[in-house]
Parts: C-alpha cells; structure tokens; sequence
C-alpha cells in the first residue's frame, strides 16, 4: 500500500477509537442512570409494600368491628318486642354507623387493591430498567 492509503487507514482507525470511546462512555452514563433508577424503584416498592400492610391492616380491623356490629344488631333483633321498641333508635345508630364502616371497608379495599396495582408498576418498571441494564453492560462488555 502507499503511505498516502495507509495514512488514511490510520486517520479512519483513530476515527472508529474516538467514535468507539464515546460511545463506551455515553454506555456507562446509561448504566449509572440505571443503577440510580433501579434504587429509587426499590425505595418506592418497599414504601408501596409498607403502604399495602396498612391497608390491609385497617380493612381487617374495619372486617372485625363490622362482625361485632351484627352480632349486636342479632341480638337487639332476636330480643323480645319491648326491647326493641326502646332500641330502636340504637339500632338505627348502629346501623348507620354499620353502613359507614362498609363504606370504610370499600374504601380501604380500594386502596389496598391500588396500592397492589402501583406496587406491581413499579415492579414492572424496575424489571424492564434491569432488563434495558443488563443488555447495556453486554454492549459495553461486546
């Protein structure tokens, strides 16, 4: 070859390093973007976790008081006539306090459920950036 091809040649090698090093560097900022991302996605799973046992701790809590609340409507009923006539104003307060834990309980199983769905977001999420991580780092490491 003439030093005029073979000095091409070189300028095109240092050309593809140059090209190659950016592209190696602009991997690894993808890749620390990634990490940062990853642990931001896990703070927030175990946050929506936290969040998810509250709500299931107050939805079984409501399930309980709800249980109680007709068992003592059962036996304001299953009383004599008497007893009922001079309960019947208790027992249209426990029924509507009946009915305001049921719609308590609809609301905390709402968020529970919510909670579930955001929670498994998330988990999404994390899966599909480690996913985009681990193919980065095998184009790094090509």
């Amino acid at each position: 070859y003439s030093p005029w091809i073979q000095n091409l040649q070189g300028r095109r090698e240092e050309a593809n390093i140059v090209r190659l090093r950016r592209i190696l560097g602009d991997a690894e900022e993808q890749v620390q973007s990634v990490e940062s991302a990853l642990g931001d996605g896990s703070e927030r799973v175990q946050s929506m976790d936290a969040e998810s046992s509250r709500e299931e701790d107050k939805r079984t809590e409501l399930d309980s008081q709800e249980k109680q609340l007709i068992e003592q409507l059962q036996t304001l009923i299953s009383g004599d006539k008497e007893a009922r006539r001079g309960r019947e104003d208790e027992l249209r307060q426990l029924e509507e306090e009946r009915m305001n834990k049921e719609g308590k309980l609809r609301e905390a199983q709402y968020n529970t459920d919510d909670s579930k769905r955001r929670t498994q977001e998330i988990r999404d999420r994390i899966a599909a950036t480690q996913d985009l991580k681990d193919r980065v780092i095998a184009e790094k490491d090509r």
